[in-house]
């Protein structure tokens, strides 16, 4: 099935972390939020929203070892807080989560009266969250490097379609339909809940003339007219992709410049 390939979604800019603003998400309309993990410094993050964290939370940050892990968990968790806290009307630091059989995270919050989905992802230099109303979703961001396993990465997880489609490309092109088709397939298997556990061999996806087409070798990955794409760049390093289980999206909505 084909997908809008939608490169400027409709946004909103200049979000500050704690605002006590609320949002209402329409049953047709997917929120992308994006942020800068490194706007401000790992001590300045610790003091302002450590106490954000869950005590399970907190225990698990201050396990790691490196300060850099220490500083993207920090980030991404009070992050998505924040952004479930406007939907929600609830204080970031009292929002619940549970976790789905494969350990997909999820709001465990009974008494909403719309049901909030999400995912969460991080790269170097970016941490991305989608929501959507009661819509299985997932998101996949990736900092665009050149790889040098490529070509292992490709014959464990992608298509024998996908794989010739790259094969005839040029070496630049070759990265970025890479990284396209990468964050997609990482998006899907997010939003169906089963993670690493997906066989993604079976899902093949094509990118061309601004749309996404995805085709599924077997029956238990679903159907393709049940899902909507988007696929993006938001800055000239990093590629975007969310999935989401629903044929009536009318908009893709980009929260941008989003503030620590």
């Amino acid at each position: 099935m084909s997908q809008p390939f939608i490169t400027q979604p409709l946004s909103y800019t200049g979000i500050r972390l704690l605002e006590l603003s609320y949002l209402d998400i329409p049953k047709n309309e997917i929120h992308i939020w994006i942020a800068n993990p490194d706007a401000i410094s790992h001590k300045q993050m610790e003091a302002r929203y450590y106490n954000l964290l869950s005590s399970e939370e907190q225990n698990r940050y201050r396990r790691f070892h490196f300060v850099k892990d220490r500083r993207i968990y920090l980030s991404a968790h009070v992050f998505v807080r924040a952004v479930l806290s406007r939907y929600t009307r609830i204080l970031p630091e009292l929002i619940c989560f549970s976790y789905g059989i494969y350990g997909k995270p999820q709001l465990d919050l009974p008494d909403l009266n719309v049901q909030i989905c999400y995912n969460l992802t991080h790269t170097h230099g970016m941490i991305g969250c989608v929501i959507t109303q009661g819509n299985e979703c997932g998101i996949d961001l990736e900092a665009k490097r050149t790889i040098q396993g490529m070509g292992a990465i490709m014959s464990q997880l992608f298509s024998p379609d996908e794989i010739n489609l790259l094969s005839n490309l040029d070496r630049g092109n070759r990265i970025r339909h890479f990284y396209y088709i990468w964050t997609l397939k990482e998006a899907y298997a997010k939003a169906t809940g089963v993670g690493i556990n997906t066989n993604l061999k079976r899902v093949s996806f094509v990118v061309c003339n601004n749309r996404v087409t995805v085709d599924f070798d077997e029956t238990d990955c679903g159907v393709p007219d049940q899902w909507s794409f988007y696929l993006g760049e938001p800055t000239e390093n990093h590629s975007l992709a969310v999935a989401v289980r629903s044929t009536f999206v009318k908009e893709f909505v980009l929260m941008k410049d989003f503030s620590f």
